[in-house]
C-alpha cells in the first residue's frame, strides 16, 4: 500500500531562529535560540520556546550585539547551559515526523552556528534535522521583491518585527512567513517536500525588469511638487520613515527609482512601504523644522538622525564641578547635547592639577602610558599660556582660541580654493595621497596624537558652548526670508515653531533659566534652525533675526 504523501501544510516543521555575536563561528558564538512547533498537528499559535545561551568562559556580549539585540550582561545571568538546551530541542525534534523538517529564515547564516553547537555539546557531525529556508523560497516566489530579509518579507506580508533583533520574534514571523509561501507554493503547483526540494534544486531567476513594490505606484506620482514632509507607512498604519523634501514628487519618487547607490537597509524599508502621507510646507526651511519634530513624535525605525532615544540635555555649574540634566540658578552652563562632550576636558583638568593619570576616554587610544605622555606634553604646550591654571573653565577658554585659530585656517583654505583653477581631471600623485593618508592612520600612536586628540576635545567643547549661546538666542526669534519671491515669517516662542507667515513679536526672555522645560526636541529643533539659516545665506538669500544673532560656532 503506497504511503499517503502530505501536502506542505499538513507536514509538522520546527520553526527556528537563533541570534549570535559574531559573524560566523570562528568570530562569534550563539547568544539565544528560539523554536517552535508548526503544522497540522500542532496548534497555529503554539507558543514559542527561547533561551539565551551561556557564552564559553562568561565572555562579554559585544556592544555591538547589545545595540541591535538589547541583550546585556545583566540579562546573560539567566542564560542557560548550552547542554541543557540541546537536551530539550533533541527532544522536540523527536516529536516530527521522519526526516525532521527545521524552517529557518536566511539559513545560510544558522547553519554553521547550528552545527558547531550539535558538535560541541551533541557529538554529532551533521543536523538531525533537514533544513527549509524561506529566504531561498522567497528568491524563487517573488525575484523582483527588492529585499526578502525578515524585515523586508514580513513587512512586505503585513507583518511587524520590533527594532531589535531577537530569536523569539523572528520565529513568530518566520511562522507568517512560512504559513505564507506554502499557500503560495500551493498556487504555482508545489505542494510536497520533494516537489519544493526540486524547486529549491533549481537556481533562482535573476531579477528582471523594475523592482516590484508594494506601494501603488499612482500614489506617489500624483504628490504635489512642493516642499514639504513625507512619511512612510506600512499596512499597519506605523511610520517606518520621516522625510523632508524641496519637491514631495521629486524626492519620493527617487526613494523608488534606479538600484545604484541604495543599501540594503533601503531595500528593506521600501519593501515594506505601502502608503505615503505628507505634509505641505510654505518653504524647505519649514519642512526641515517640521521634520525634527515628526521625527521626534513617530520615532520611525528606519530614520537615524534626529531621534531623541536616550539623549538627555546636560548642564553644568560655572566651574562645571556639578552638572545636571535640568538647568537651575546654580547649574546654569548649557545645554550640552552630551556629556561626554565635557567629560574628556573635565579628566584632562583632574589629570594635570592633580598630577594624575588621565581618565577620560580617548576612543581608538586605550595605552595608558602613552596618554600620560601626551598629556604632560599638553602641559609642556600650554601651561605658561594657561599659568599653570588648568581648571576646566581656563581649558574652555583655551578651546575657544584653538577653535578660532582652525576656523579661520578653515576659511583661508576654502577662500585659495575657490581662486585655483579646477584641475582637468584627477592625477595619480592625487590618488596616491589618499592612499598615504589611509596608511598614516593604521601607524603607531604617538603622544602628539594624543596631543592632538586632547586638543580636539576643547574645540569640540568650545563649540558646543558657542552652540549653545545661539540656540539660547533663537529660544526667542522671528526669523524673515524670502522663497520663490514670496516674503515669508516664523516666529519662535520659548524654543516653538510659533506659526508660520504671520507678524508678531518675539516673546520676550523669562527671567527663570531660559531652557527650563525644554529638552533634546527643542534643541534638534534650533539646530536645524541654524542649520537651514546657514544654508540659505550660502545660497544668497537674505534672512533676516529679529532679535540679530550671530552664528558663529561652525567653521
Amino acid at each position: 500500500m503506497m504511503q499517503k504523501v502530505l501536502a506542505l501544510a499538513d507536514v509538522p516543521v520546527l520553526i527556528l531562529d537563533c541570534q549570535t555575536t559574531g559573524a560566523s563561528p570562528a568570530t562569534g558564538n550563539l547568544l539565544e535560540i528560539a523554536w517552535s512547533l508548526y503544522g497540522s498537528s500542532n496548534a497555529k499559535d503554539n507558543g514559542v520556546t527561547s533561551y539565551l545561551v551561556k557564552q564559553p568562559d562568561e565572555e562579554a556580549i559585544p556592544p555591538r550585539i547589545t545595540a541591535i539585540t538589547g541583550i546585556t550582561d545583566e540579562d546573560m545571568e539567566a542564560a542557560v547551559d548550552p547542554g541543557k538546551i540541546l537536551k530539550e530541542l533533541r527532544t522536540v525534534i523527536k516529536k516530527l515526523k521522519q526526516p525532521p523538517l527545521c524552517v529557518i529564515h536566511y539559513a545560510r547564516f544558522e547553519l554553521p552556528f547550528l552545527l558547531d553547537f550539535f558538535k560541541r555539546h551533541g557529538r554529532r557531525t551533521t543536523l538531525p534535522v533537514e533544513t527549509i529556508c524561506t529566504f531561498e523560497i522567497a528568491r524563487r516566489i517573488y525575484p523582483n521583491l527588492p529585499s526578502r530579509g525578515i524585515r523586508a518579507l514580513g513587512g512586505y506580508l503585513g507583518l511587524e518585527l520590533d527594532e531589535l533583533k531577537r530569536a523569539r520574534s523572528h520565529v513568530a514571523t518566520t511562522k507568517e512567513i512560512w504559513s505564507h509561501l506554502i499557500k503560495v507554493l500551493d498556487e504555482q503547483g508545489v505542494r510536497s517536500g520533494d516537489e519544493l526540494r526540486s524547486l529549491l534544486l533549481n537556481k533562482a531567476e535573476k531579477r528582471k525588469g523594475p523592482l516590484e513594490y508594494p506601494l501603488d505606484s499612482k500614489k506617489r506620482l500624483e504628490l504635489p511638487d512642493c516642499p514639504g514632509v513625507y512619511r512612510m507607512l506600512n499596512c499597519k498604519g506605523r511610520v517606518l520613515y520621516v522625510g523632508k523634501a524641496t519637491s514631495l514628487k521629486s524626492r519620493v519618487n527617487s526613494h523608488f527609482r534606479g538600484r545604484k547607490r541604495k543599501t540594503n537597509k533601503s531595500f528593506e524599508l521600501l519593501s515594506q512601504v505601502t502608503d505615503i502621507v505628507v505634509t505641505e510646507c510654505a518653504s524647505p526651511m519649514e519642512a526641515a523644522l517640521i521634520e525634527t519634530d515628526q521625527i521626534k513624535h513617530y520615532n520611525p525605525a528606519y530614520n537615524t538622525s534626529l531621534k531623541a532615544g536616550f539623549r538627555q540635555l546636560v548642564y553644568y555649574s560655572a566651574d562645571f564641578k556639578k552638572a545636571s540634566e535640568k538647568p537651575s540658578k546654580k547649574i546654569f552652563l548649557g545645554p550640552f547635547s552630551s556629556s561626554s562632550i565635557v567629560e574628556d576636558v573635565v579628566a584632562l583638568s583632574k589629570s594635570l592639577t592633580d598630577e594624575t593619570s588621565f581618565e577620560g576616554m580617548l576612543y581608538g587610544i586605550d595605552d595608558g602610558e602613552l596618554i600620560d605622555e601626551g598629556v604632560e606634553l599638553f602641559r609642556e604646550c600650554y601651561g605658561d599660556m594657561l599659568d599653570d591654571d588648568f581648571s576646566v573653565d581656563n581649558l574652555l577658554l583655551l578651546g575657544m582660541k584653538l577653535f578660532r585659530k582652525t576656523r579661520n585656517m578653515v576659511r583661508a583654505q576654502r577662500l585659495a580654493a575657490l581662486e585655483e583653477p579646477e584641475p582637468e581631471s584627477e592625477s595619480d600623485s592625487e590618488v596616491d595621497d589618499i592612499d598615504e593618508s589611509e596608511e598614516l592612520l593604521l601607524e603607531d600612536v604617538t603622544a602628539e596624537d594624543v596631543l592632538a586628540r586632547l586638543e580636539s576635545a576643547l574645540i569640540t567643547m568650545a563649540r558646543s558652548f558657542l552652540l549653545s549661546k545661539e540656540l539660547t538666542g533663537l529660544l526667542n526669534v522671528e526669523v524673515t526670508y524670502e522663497y520663490k519671491g514670496k516674503a515669508l515669517k516664523t516666529v519662535f516662542k520659548d524654543g516653538q515653531m510659533d506659526s508660520a507667515n504671520e507678524s508678531g513679536k518675539a516673546a520676550a526672555k523669562s527671567k527663570v533659566h531660559p531652557w527650563k522645560g525644554l529638552a533634546v526636541s527643542d534643541f534638534d529643533r534650533l539646530r536645524v534652525l541654524i542649520t537651514e539659516i546657514r544654508r540659505m545665506r550660502s545660497q544668497g538669500s537674505a534672512v533676516k533675526l529679529t532679535p540679530e544673532n550671530y552664528l558663529l560656532s561652525r567653521f
